[in-house]
């Protein structure tokens, strides 16, 4: 109750994600919003309130916690994460997806691979039903939740841009 007395906007923050996002998409939308925003407490009350950790957001977040191009000015959406609550994230992954985080994996690409195919239009049923256990362990075991697009301002010449990230997997 102490941390809440000191730190009560950790559960504002945690429920307003929620309500904004909806438990598969909130998680993703605190690491965006970034260090200003996410914090270890933020982590738990979010957990507390039944988010949703994927495999396909440990996997992509593990791969761009703290990328940065400072070339390019371009920032992952993960870079600015606290260490703290990277942590966190990982820890309970850990605990939900019970061990299977499949880090070098790409979740969204298995998905595609099963629901898609190049025959014709008449085989896709049957495609899609030979891949039915695999899709379905996929969704209902690793949680699978493609993200949503983002649109981001990005600064370049002294211009502001807006971009619509559809990409973000990378």
């Amino acid at each position: 109750m102490e941390s809440t007395t000191k730190h009560p906007y950790h559960q504002t923050r945690a429920e307003w994600l929620i309500y904004k996002y909806g438990r598969a998409q909130a998680l993703f939308h605190a690491v965006r919003l970034g260090e200003s925003f996410i914090t270890e407490e933020v982590v738990q009350g979010l957990i507390a309130r039944g988010a949703i950790i994927s495999r396909y957001f440990v996997q992509r977040l593990v791969m761009q916690f703290g990328v940065q191009h400072l070339e390019s000015k371009i920032v992952s959406w993960a870079a600015d994460l606290p260490l703290t609550a990277f942590t966190r994230l990982i820890t309970e992954a850990v605990h939900q997806l019970n061990g299977d985080l499949g880090i070098r994996g790409n979740d969204m690409e298995l998905f595609q691979h099963l629901t898609t195919c190049t025959f014709s239009i008449n085989r896709i049923p049957t495609r899609f039903y030979e891949h039915l256990n695999e899709i379905e362990d996929l969704i209902l075991n690793h949680k699978f939740i493609p993200f949503q697009p983002v649109q981001e301002f990005f600064l370049t010449s002294n211009t502001t841009h807006l971009k619509m990230d559809t990409n973000i997997v990378n």
